[in-house]
């Protein structure tokens, strides 16, 4: 357990954590292996490491665990407790080493693409809603497991300026929306005016009966128009809680 690198020197010095010297006389102390450990001064042996868990070469503890488990003792000093991660990766349908590769903590499970939980903490994998590709998943994440501009429970609420569409959320000043919202415009001004030009040749059309069915068919418009918008802003508020 000890070892002394100068000729002629008085006394030894012990083998740091780690490292071990298992013969007299030795000149320097070697590092114990990969899945090994020395967690004493001076030893002479290095210790195998408990079933599960595994350590780097000069390790004096195994502080993290093998592909297929992740550790609860996550971002602590000490030795890993290592659990099966066959319940995550069943939850997300994808393979334990893929989803606990070698030092994975609960923090770092790598999360599948289209799944979600609600922080680094959580063991409770969720799909997300099918036909969205709001999920990015990841490991290591510390802010969220959502593609850009979507946010909340399960990716579905989109950031300020951005709107939902059939996969994704999209800004609401892009191009095709903006010709969307134009195009509909000019729709609803085109059947107007072509309602004014019939009302203006054709006689029988200048009735009460008719101006109140235009009168009607813009209240209808309009009244759509309100539900629609109070529909969408109720259906963000309760993604959120």
């Amino acid at each position: 357990g000890f070892f002394q690198n100068a000729s002629g020197a008085d006394s030894c010095d012990a083998c740091p954590l780690g490292w071990i010297s298992s013969s007299s006389g030795s000149k320097v102390c070697e590092e114990c292996a990969t899945g090994r450990y020395s967690s004493n001064l001076s030893s002479t042996s290095c210790s195998l490491c408990s079933d599960k868990t595994d350590s780097d070469p000069g390790a004096s503890t195994c502080s993290f665990c093998e592909s297929d488990y992740y550790n609860e003792n996550d971002g602590n000093t000490g030795s890993a407790i290592c659990t099966d991660c066959k319940k995550v990766s069943i939850a997300m349908n994808a393979d334990e080493e893929d989803a606990c590769p070698r030092k994975t903590t609960i923090a770092t499970i790598n999360i599948q693409k289209g799944y979600w939980r609600s922080d680094a903490a959580s063991l409770k994998i969720i799909p997300c809603l099918e036909g969205m590709d709001t999920c990015r998943g990841g490991k290591n994440t510390t802010t969220t497991y959502c593609v850009p501009h979507s946010q909340g429970p399960l990716c579905s609420v989109c950031e300020k300026g951005y709107f939902r569409e059939e996969t994704g959320c999209r800004s609401c000043g892009s191009s095709d929306v903006t010709q969307f919202v134009s195009t509909k415009s000019w729709v609803f001004i085109g059947i107007m005016l072509i309602l004014m030009l019939v009302y203006s040749s054709f006689p029988i059309f200048r009735t009460d009966w008719f101006t109140n069915k235009v009168r009607e068919f813009r209240d209808e418009y309009l009244q759509m128009k309100t539900k629609l918008k109070i529909t969408i802003v109720s259906y963000q508020i309760l993604t959120q809680l």
